[in-house]
């Protein structure tokens, strides 16, 4: 958090907590032709800024804005960064421009499509349209972050099945999956309209999409039941 600093005329200073810009002619918001000599109270605002007023080779006071980003500690694929970023700035672009993810993608911006689905604790969320303030203290998962076995299953069902066309909103499309078979193994029709409902494909492969899920919901299955833990697997613990 930053604060909010005016000096006057006579140079008394005011220190008042801020979070946010409403207006970009602060002269005009708040009818001041001049720097005020008494005190003058601002509102809060929701978008950390600092605004200091300094006399520049005249008798009128001058405004200036300089906008200061917060730094928030923020987790992506079990990697904790430290970013200074607006609070109100969309995940997705965090994801793709600051720390340079480019697998998620940008289809609507209104969260309509699901191009830009990425998990937070585990549930699919629409990047596009939440601000990075509410991964703070959570668990981003991008598509670059999904573990072997939650990937590799359904890119092979994926492939088999020859899913994708233009392939723009696969990285969304596999995210809603992965999301909707990491909670149910053996998902109905219904279960995966409900689960991909937000997700749109352009090239109409719907159905696709829907027998590679259940293939993978089957693949998955056929890994844990073949699975064999090895010695390194298996710690064994004597009691006296």
């Amino acid at each position: 958090m930053v604060c909010f600093v005016f000096a006057y005329r006579d140079y008394s200073l005011l220190g008042v907590e801020v979070t946010s810009l409403v207006s970009r002619d602060i002269h005009k918001s708040y009818g001041m032709d001049s720097i005020p000599n008494s005190s003058y109270v601002l509102r809060k605002f929701e978008r950390p800024v600092v605004l200091m007023s300094e006399l520049i080779g005249s008798k009128r006071g001058g405004l200036f804005l300089k906008v200061e980003n917060d730094v928030i500690e923020l987790t992506v694929n079990n990697e904790t960064m430290l970013l200074e970023i607006d609070y109100d700035t969309p995940l997705l672009w965090v994801i793709r421009e600051n720390i340079g993810l480019m697998g998620t993608k940008f289809g609507c911006g209104i969260a309509q499509c699901g191009a830009c689905t990425v998990h937070l604790d585990g549930q699919p969320i629409r990047s596009c349209s939440t601000p990075v303030r509410a991964a703070i203290g959570r668990s981003v998962t991008t598509i670059e972050g999904l573990s072997p076995e939650d990937f590799n299953s359904v890119q092979q069902a994926w492939i088999e099945e020859q899913v994708p066309q233009c392939g723009y909103c696969q990285s969304g499309q596999i995210m809603s999956a992965v999301a909707l078979l990491s909670g149910n193994d053996d998902p109905s029709d219904e279960d995966i309209n409900s689960a991909m409902r937000g997700n749109v494909c352009r090239c109409g492969t719907y159905p696709r999409i829907r027998k590679a899920i259940k293939r993978a919901a089957k693949i998955r299955d056929t890994v844990v039941k073949h699975y064999v833990p090895v010695s390194r697997d298996v710690k064994e613990v004597h009691h006296g």
